[in-house]
């Protein structure tokens, strides 16, 4: 399990670090708050090959679903969406579970706001979109006949509702007005993007290019890309249950390469340390050493072969992203150290998927 979540991450940071070489902007990198699901099929994105076109309706539906869009700096556009997102979720959740007033409709919801997200004064647009809202519901508050206000529970029931709702307002007005407007700072930030990246086991980062999402990763949890022709799906093809463990693996060697190699190092290197430390003693364990000189060996063939899929030269240096991109591939080859143990497990052989 964790070599699959290690290897989700390599995938996303590997078409990450492609998005850098094209000079993407931080300002257009945005993380969901929410992981993908292995239960979901995610056969949209398989439709759009990874993209969400925010110019439609449907597009911002889907990404309401996936989860709330933080920016990896200070970003207007995933702010509004993220507050947005949040401000639906909770009025649903409280008038569809009601009786007093109509439920919301998801699809007229999402067009409006579209429709505000288009205009020019985004932000008054939103505390407008928000008010109209309010304005609907408190209406049919208001509308309930007094002869119904005349039974306590029912009149406990309107007050209730009314209490959440105009709670619920207020909170949203707040995150949109004008002088709460550095609540953005608390919706991005790259503090924030490497705990989400380092917390969820398939965290979902976007590279945004105009009204296109490209979603990182994508080819890996659709459903429909669950195919041997796919290089970037992880396939397990024969598990052996014995000591030592052995598993055959169908992995992309471009995309695990550059953090298998580092990772492969640092084994050889404690191997080495153990195995110097073995042929000090006065009586050496030939069986300690053997295995520890196999595992050398192995190490160094496996680097040696996965050294093929690693670029002569890297591009990234002179961007912004790179130090990000940098850091976090750091923790995904730290996590395969860990994984590897230095002795349980060693590369054996590397062919072609």
């Amino acid at each position: 399990m964790i070599l699959i979540i290690l290897f989700f991450k390599a995938l996303v940071l590997s078409q990450l670090s492609e998005k850098s070489n094209e000079k993407t902007s931080k300002s257009d990198i945005w993380i969901l708050d929410n992981s993908f699901k292995p239960k979901n099929q995610y056969k949209n994105l398989f439709n759009t090959k990874g993209t969400i076109d925010l110019s439609t309706s449907h597009g911002l539906k889907s990404l309401y679903h996936m989860g709330n869009p933080i920016g990896l700096t200070a970003n207007k556009e995933a702010y509004f969406l993220n507050v947005c997102f949040k401000f639906f979720g909770e009025l649903q959740h409280l008038v569809n579970n009601s009786t007093l007033v109509s439920g919301i409709n998801k699809n007229n919801f999402f067009e409006e706001l579209l429709r505000r997200l288009n205009r020019e004064s985004v932000q008054d647009e939103i505390r407008n979109f928000l008010k109209e809202q309010k304005d609907f519901y408190f209406q049919q508050l208001e509308e309930i006949p007094e002869s119904y206000l005349s039974d306590e529970k029912f009149a406990k029931l309107v007050t209730k509702l009314n209490t959440n709702l105009t709670q619920t307002f207020e909170k949203y007005n707040d995150l949109v007005d004008a002088k709460s407007f550095e609540n953005i700072k608390s919706f991005s930030g790259e503090a924030i993007f490497r705990r989400i990246f380092r917390h969820h086991s398939q965290p979902i980062v976007i590279v945004k290019s105009d009204n296109n999402l490209f979603i990182c990763g994508w080819d890996a949890v659709s459903r429909e890309m669950f195919v041997e022709e796919n290089d970037n799906f992880l396939e397990t093809r024969r598990i052996q249950q014995q000591s030592p463990l052995w598993v055959d693996l169908a992995i992309s060697g471009v995309v695990i390469a550059p953090f298998l190699i580092p990772a492969l190092i640092a084994t050889r290197k404690k191997a080495n340390q153990r195995l110097e430390s073995e042929e000090n003693k006065s009586e050496p364990d030939k069986d300690t050493t053997d295995k520890l000189g196999t595992i050398i060996d192995n190490s160094n063939k496996a680097i040696d072969e996965m050294s093929v899929y690693v670029p002569s030269t890297v591009t990234t240096g002179q961007n912004e992203l790179s130090n990000l991109v940098d850091d976090l591939s750091e923790d995904v080859t730290s996590s395969l150290e860990q994984s590897i143990n230095y002795t349980e497990v060693t590369v054996e052989s590397i062919t072609k998927k």
